[in-house]
């Protein structure tokens, strides 16, 4: 029998579509984000988005799986780039460049290549896709490597062709995609600023410096018309080591003289800022010595306020105590408190200390299982303390936030780890490492069972019985 036309069911179906509707655009409401999502049949898999944030310096990981298949990026302001890294066992190192307020969506081709599509505008598929594109026909100059392949390649049973062979064939791949697939000249530089940064990073790994020297000099330092990928800034610290006679194969170099060398040099004020920028950190974890003097030079020749900023929030109140003050536990409110002090003040209850950093996953691995633990012995006198062995203050304030560990008052920041002589005393070479103090603030355990361990255990009950 046909259906007879109500207008409250028409009324009903207008408001079903506009919620439906709502619900789809809701997650895109922020035009300075992008945004993130698995697709449905890929969400078995486990991908990490690789960029970079704060002028495209710091790295950061977005993760997406089964149990997270959106994500948002926020603070985006310009065009954005990304590089797809770990997925499953396969190691890829393809770079994406989209635009402030896209609509990501991460999926996978038969041969278990990412492929990555934007649901908010047009796009070329080709410009977008490119490295997949170009692994689909065998002329990959990165890293798009199955793990299988690349055990293969290690016992010598595969050969890859030589990197300037593949480099060329790369160039001459993306020059035909200008006719056949209607890449435009802005999306043409930019695929090729990036195999010049693969093939420049690849020269200076197989330490032919002259030649690396050179092609990045030509390419970006006399060319600013290229785009700058998130390879850009890494390439250009050891090309600066280079040119200026440091040894590429050693972490730790002369810093300071290396801030020096690049302050007289003739580098763009970009360049410049980001150089200054990186000998700082290194100067802060090699040469802690001089940091106090350089953050003086550095506050008056870098321009990016920006960076001036961050180096004094990671590093300058660490760096304002004290090398011979060690032992010191610091508070989100730049407290301060001798280890010994805290054991008193929390004599009479029985103390689980995490030692850990913002920087080790396995240790934010256990946090869940800790916030398990800590519910179970709710009202018990125990106190869960949490403290990191971080170098850099904010990245540790930023950790607690992300965590949701800032509510917990013993969320503390070790002084000078390298120098503390509880680490040495304990042998902490590393973490995540347990202890456990008794109610009188002795030692009970200096390598305790990690919160995994022992939610399914009864040793703290034990343990809280004891007087």
């Amino acid at each position: 029998m046909p259906m007879k036309f109500n207008p409250k069911n028409v009324f009903l179906i207008f408001i079903l579509l506009l919620a439906v509707v709502s619900r789809s655009k809701a997650f895109n409401t922020n035009a300075n984000c992008v945004y993130f999502t698995l697709e449905d049949h890929t969400k078995k898999q486990e991908v990490w988005i690789n960029y970079y944030s704060l002028n495209q310096i710091e790295v950061k990981v977005l993760k997406l799986d089964g149990n997270k298949q959106t994500g948002i990026i926020e603070g985006i302001n310009n065009d954005f780039t990304f590089s797809i890294g770990e997925i499953s066992k396969c190691s890829y190192d393809c770079i994406y460049t989209i635009k402030k307020g896209d609509s990501v969506i991460v999926s996978f081709n038969l041969f278990q290549q990412p492929v990555v599509k934007i649901s908010n505008r047009r796009y070329n598929d080709y410009s977008l896709n490119f490295f997949t594109y170009l692994n689909r026909n065998s002329i990959g100059i990165n890293r798009l490597i199955n793990q299988e392949i690349n055990n293969l390649i290690s016992k010598n049973k595969i050969k890859l062709p030589p990197a300037e062979d593949s480099y060329n064939k790369s160039i001459k791949f993306t020059d035909s995609l200008l006719i056949t697939a209607n890449l435009n000249n802005e999306e043409h530089s930019n695929i090729v600023s990036n195999l010049n940064q693969y093939y420049i990073r690849h020269l200076y790994f197989k330490k032919n410096l002259k030649k690396a020297d050179s092609l990045f000099q030509v390419n970006f330092i006399n060319d600013r018309r290229h785009s700058f990928g998130p390879e850009y800034f890494r390439i250009l610290a050891t090309y600066a080591k280079s040119i200026h006679g440091f040894d590429l194969e050693k972490e730790q170099i002369d810093f300071p003289k290396l801030y020096d060398d690049i302050s007289a040099a003739d580098f763009s004020i970009a360049d410049n800022n980001f150089l200054l920028y990186y000998c700082m950190v290194n100067i802060n974890k090699y040469q802690k010595g001089l940091f106090r003097k350089y953050e003086n030079k550095f506050t008056i020749d870098c321009k990016d306020l920006v960076l001036v900023r961050k180096i004094n929030d990671d590093f300058s109140f660490l760096n304002s105590i004290k090398i011979d003050q060690t032992d010191l536990l610091i508070s989100t409110s730049k407290q301060t408190m001798p280890f010994d002090i805290f054991l008193n003040k929390n004599s009479g209850k029985l103390i689980y200390i995490d030692i850990w950093a913002s920087w080790c996953m396995p240790c934010v691995a256990e946090m869940p299982n800790s916030k398990v633990l800590q519910a179970q012995l709710a009202g018990k006198d125990i106190v869960f303390a949490y403290i990191s062995i971080d170098e850099n203050f904010s990245a540790w304030k930023n950790s607690l936030d992300n965590l949701k560990l800032n509510i917990n008052a013993s969320s503390l920041l070790l002084s000078n780890p390298a120098k503390s002589s509880l680490v040495k005393q304990l042998k902490i070479n590393a973490i995540p490492r347990y202890l456990i103090y008794s109610r009188k603030g002795k030692l009970l355990m200096d390598n305790a069972p990690r919160p995994t361990d022992l939610i399914s255990s009864d040793l703290l009950q034990k343990l809280l019985i004891e007087k």
